[in-house]
């Protein structure tokens, strides 16, 4: 089959954790792939690759925000957090919302400037 690759560090501890559930592309960017993943420009890869062209996956900020935060709190792509804890945490949601808010605007701006011929889709709409 094809796989995807993508620029992290395939021995961080979340990119083990996708390993192990069959992504097998993490920390993959040569020919073997033909998508690459990648958060830059606000995260930097492990190593730089060439696009000639990009696919920008756009999720609704509000779920991407409430992902991450499940996402830092557990420690897991697959674990979610009791709905108790949103309370416990309140004030740090708040803070992590404020400021990913702005990185969500500036890396999805980043993108839609890029001089490369780019593809919009909507992550919402891969679910319908």
């Amino acid at each position: 089959g094809t796989l995807t690759g993508s620029d992290t560090d395939p021995t961080r501890t979340l990119s083990k954790a996708l390993q192990e559930y069959g992504v097998r592309g993490e920390g993959v960017i040569d020919e073997r792939v033909h998508v690459v993943k990648t958060h830059f420009p606000e995260r930097r890869g492990l190593a730089p690759f060439a696009a000639d062209r990009a696919i920008l996956l756009v999720r609704n900020p509000w779920d991407t925000i409430d992902s991450y935060f499940n996402m830092t709190l557990t420690n897991s792509h697959n674990t979610t957090m009791h709905e108790s804890q949103y309370e416990r945490f309140a004030n740090l949601f708040e803070a992590l919302a404020r400021a990913e808010v702005a990185t969500w605007c500036r890396f999805n701006r980043w993108w839609l400037r890029a001089p490369i011929p780019l593809l919009v889709v909507r992550y919402e709409d891969l679910l319908a």
